[in-house]
Parts: structure tokens; C-alpha cells; sequence
């Protein structure tokens, strides 16, 4: 596995309100098909069989089933700010009877407990320390200006796979790497 260090900086295209930059910068995180491949010999792979779909079994990729997390939790909390500084009461219900449904909750409550276990699993483990603030002082990390550890996104590969195959309306496209894919 290839590492490369890269130093976090603030990039507040992501925290921004959803909208139509924000919103292109985030789905730029995921390649053609969103992460989901197709792996017709899996067995070759020591898989399991994968979700059949008419053009063979379908995965998912743990990294952009991550950033689908991350990005849902991000579609939410937006949700509910919006409900509440508008005080919106219909909004509000709407989004309480969605996340009280089995599979809205569920959903949501998975990508916390998936994303605490991804990072549990490939966890950075730089020395971050506090921001110089313009009294002087030293009190909050936010990691921003701090150089990190991080897997090259040039040299990913699926679990020693190469390709990347995608279903698009012509039929199947193969993609060799992860192209389209910007780290950071």
C-alpha cells in the first residue's frame, strides 16, 4: 500500500450549505457508479456472492460507502437546522417521521456506528496540535496545517483488483483506477 503525506487544510466548499458548488464538490467524491462495482468472478476474490443485478453481482466500495455516509449525516444535520431556524413545523415532523420510520433510523444510526468502526480500523494517527489564534493563544486542534499519513488515491485498488467496472445506459464500462476520484 502506497502513503503520502498531505497536510489537512480547510476546505469550506464541503461545509457549506447545500448547494450547487457544495453539491458538485461532494459528488466528485464518488466515481461513475457511486463505489458500486461489479465483480463477476468474486469467487476468484474470496467474496461472497454479491447483490444480483441483470448485468452480474454488484459491491460496494468501503470508502465511497463511507463518503455516502458522511454525506447523508451531512444532508440531515442541514435538514435540521434549516426546520429549526426557520421553525418550520411541517419540515420538522417530516424529518422526525422520517428518522423514526425502521429505515430512515436505520440508515442514519448505521452510518454512525459504520463510520465510528472505519475509523476505528484505518485510523490516522498523527500528532495533531492546537491552532495559533490571533491573541496568541493555543487552545482549539482542528487539524488544519498538520501533515497526515495518508493511503495515495492514485494507488487504491479493490482488494487487489484493478479494474473498476460500471453499468451505464450503453451496457458496461470498464475503468481502470479511480479516475474522476480527488483526494482532498
Amino acid at each position: 500500500m502506497s502513503l503520502t503525506r498531505v497536510t489537512f487544510e480547510k476546505s469550506p466548499v464541503y461545509n457549506q450549505r447545500p448547494n450547487t458548488e457544495s453539491d458538485k464538490a461532494w459528488d466528485k467524491l464518488l466515481p461513475p457508479g457511486r463505489g458500486f462495482v461489479f465483480i463477476p468472478e468474486w469467487e476468484e476474490y474470496d467474496l461472497l456472492p454479491g447483490q444480483e443485478t441483470p448485468w452480474g453481482p454488484i459491491y460496494s466500495t468501503a470508502l465511497f460507502h463511507q463518503l455516502h455516509c458522511l454525506g447523508q449525516m451531512r444532508r440531515y444535520t442541514w435538514l435540521l437546522l434549516d426546520s429549526l431556524s426557520k421553525n418550520d413545523t411541517e419540515m420538522q415532523r417530516s424529518l422526525v417521521e422520517h428518522l423514526t420510520n425502521e429505515s430512515g433510523s436505520e440508515h442514519l444510526f448505521h452510518c454512525f456506528d459504520y463510520l465510528r468502526q472505519t475509523i476505528q480500523c484505518a485510523g490516522d494517527m498523527s500528532m495533531e496540535w492546537p491552532r495559533t489564534e490571533v491573541d496568541g493563544s493555543r487552545i482549539a486542534v482542528d487539524g488544519w496545517g498538520i501533515p497526515h499519513e495518508c493511503k495515495s488515491w492514485v494507488c487504491l485498488t479493490l482488494n487487489g483488483l484493478s479494474a473498476i467496472h460500471t453499468h451505464t445506459d450503453n451496457g458496461i464500462e470498464h475503468y481502470y483506477g479511480l479516475h474522476g476520484c480527488e483526494p482532498f
